[in-house]
């Protein structure tokens, strides 16, 4: 018997409800437009959370992308039929993914589940349309379009069940990712009798829908088995597309101000973020964050999460009020005269300080993660309504005032207190500042100088740990790599303001650059603070490595109507002072001209 193997091309979080109306789409566009009958497809829930993972097999996949260009070939008119289809259902859902519309009832439900399916069965062959190369280009372009207007609906099916059903059953609220479609749609009177309830609350520790069938994971088990299905369980190349790291920031920090963000993404504190495989480098201040496509993933669930239970406005309320404690205890502190207090004073105050900014960070990181998190998700409409508060949240940038206004204050002290300079200081952490202050740990002046070179600062064995000078950089090449600049001509990014302007590079790496940027030329960042805003008045466009659709960068380029590219990843690395470029924030396209 020939043993068939599935290779996992997808994972998130999804509803029951939502693989159904995905499985049903998959196979009724495979045989509705190629005649082919899908043999093999796995939804897999492993354990008690929702993440799902979707399996097919490689072979049968590539099978599937053959006929799709065949029948492409023989039917010059495929491409209008199925954009038809599209039209005519859009008509039905987009009044509700638009929230001109609402599902009431159960009979509105099923009547909106048909016409997913019906949608997604014809969006399936499209979707693999520009990918194929024996397509005529002008037939992928077409089909690219139709995937990307297409793409905006796809969190969107998910999120219109949850709402319905948590807000008409609120009493079975706690199945909500574990119930079938068939089950809601024979329910009598508004209810389940108790023995299917009891059925649906088994599948919380995980279950498999396999070709079309649904078991707990002892059944899948013995299934795969029988059938001689294994689980690849290293991606193939060709369906894998993620990189392992993401260089999440790069900025001219301090240990000091970095630690905070660093230890509360790895430490539960107020949220559980997930992000073990994080760490921070740097080259003379200049700190690049790095963390993998899972705690990426990890921290865009949990954000998800509590905006799925309502808790939004409760979180960015409690930040604002976060906020404004920050600001009134660092006023306090930096116009205190630390010599007048004397030592107990200091160590008690900075102690108070350290834990209330480990709390701060974790509403910073949330609200920092917050656009990414909810990009191409129907949780947008959730974002505009409290627009104003967000965008009041997203003026405050806790590196200005730690770095440049709380820590002078406390180093000045400490010069006077150790004959030590002020600046060695900074490559310290918190803990490290607490020791001192007490006088349980003398300086290492040797440890200090080489983390001026370089640091690295991981998570490692349930505890931080800094690796310095040459050791830094060995570990930093092992785990990330080298760098070289990345040869090519055009950039893409996220628009958030549109326009299309030409203009001289200035890239702006550190806060100093910023004196260099003149009237019509084109800022390059890793990302905007709130310090760039006098330069950003001079210039003709900005773009940026970083950003979601919340960050400063967009907060500010609407409020100015300046073309604006985000969430680029390498504009800094591939473009240099001095070169001309494109900015097409029309398309959020960057080209590189000479």
């Amino acid at each position: 018997m020939t043993v068939i193997k599935l290779s996992k091309i997808f994972s998130r979080e999804h509803t029951l409800f939502y693989v159904y109306m995905w499985n049903r789409s998959d196979r009724l566009g495979f045989k509705q437009w190629l005649n082919h009958d899908l043999k093999n497809s796995l939804f897999l829930k492993k354990d008690k959370h929702n993440k799902i993972s979707v399996w097919y097999e490689e072979k049968e996949f590539n099978q599937i992308r053959k006929k799709i260009a065949q029948r492409f070939k023989k039917d010059k008119s495929l491409l209008d039929k199925l954009a038809e289809i599209l039209h005519e259902e859009e008509k039905t859902i987009a009044s509700i993914f638009d929230h001109k519309k609402e599902i009431t009832n159960i009979r509105e439900l099923e009547k909106y589940y048909k016409s997913i399916t019906n949608w997604w069965s014809s969006m399936v062959i499209l979707f693999e349309v520009p990918d194929l190369k024996d397509i005529p280009k002008i037939i992928r372009q077409r089909a690219l379009h139709l995937r990307r207007l297409s793409e905006k609906y796809s969190d969107k099916q998910d999120i219109v069940f949850i709402n319905f059903w948590r807000s008409k059953y609120p009493k079975m609220r706690d199945i909500t990712f574990l119930i079938k479609p068939s089950e809601i749609f024979s329910m009598k009177n508004n209810n389940i009798n108790k023995r299917t309830l009891e059925r649906i609350k088994e599948r919380i520790n995980g279950y498999g829908l396999f070709n079309s069938r649904l078991y707990l994971l002892p059944g899948l088990k013995k299934k795969l088995e029988n059938s001689f299905v294994v689980l690849d369980k290293k991606t193939p190349k060709a369906l894998d597309k993620k990189e392992k790291w993401i260089n999440h920031i790069s900025r001219d920090m301090s240990l000091m101000a970095i630690y905070y963000p660093f230890y509360v993404q790895v430490k539960k504190n107020i949220f559980d973020f997930g992000c073990k495989n994080s760490l921070y480098f740097s080259k003379k201040g200049f700190i690049k964050g790095y963390k993998s496509y899972k705690d990426q993933e990890n921290t865009f669930k949990e954000i998800r999460e509590y905006i799925t239970k309502g808790e939004l406005k409760k979180i960015l309320k409690e930040f604002k009020r976060i906020i404004e404690k920050r600001i009134k205890l660092s006023n306090k502190f930096v116009n205190t005269d630390l010599e007048k207090k004397g030592l107990s004073w200091v160590i008690k105050e900075f102690e108070n300080f350290h834990k209330f900014f480990l709390k701060y960070w974790s509403y910073h990181i949330f609200a920092f993660n917050l656009g990414n998190a909810v990009e191409n998700a129907d949780y947008e409409v959730v974002l505009k309504k409290h627009k104003d508060l967000i965008n009041k949240i997203r003026r405050f940038h806790p590196f200005l005032f730690f770095d440049e206004k709380y820590l002078p204050h406390l180093f000045k002290y400490l010069e006077k207190e150790s004959k030590i300079p002020q600046r060695k200081f900074y490559n310290l952490t918190p803990t490290e500042i607490i020791t001192i202050l007490k006088r349980k740990k003398i300086i290492n002046l040797e440890e200090i100088k080489e983390r001026e070179k370089y640091y690295l600062l991981k998570w490692h064995k349930d505890r931080e740990k800094i690796y310095s000078g040459k050791e830094a950089l060995k570990e930093y090449q092992r785990i990330i790599g080298s760098e070289d600049k990345e040869k090519i001509k055009e950039i893409k990014g996220k628009v958030v303001f549109m326009g299309k302007i030409k203009g001289r590079v200035k890239l702006v790496i550190l806060k100093n650059d910023l004196k260099k940027v003149m009237k019509g030329d084109i800022l390059v960042a890793p990302m905007t603070t709130p310090d760039y805003v006098p330069a950003l008045r001079r210039v003709a466009a900005i773009v940026t490595d970083e950003g979601g659709i919340i960050c400063h960068a967009a907060i500010i380029s609407r409020e100015l109507k300046i073309p604006c590219v985000i969430g680029t990843k390498n504009a800094t690395k591939v473009l240099k002072d001095g070169d001309l470029v494109e900015v097409d924030a029309n398309k959020g396209i960057v080209k590189k001209l000479k």
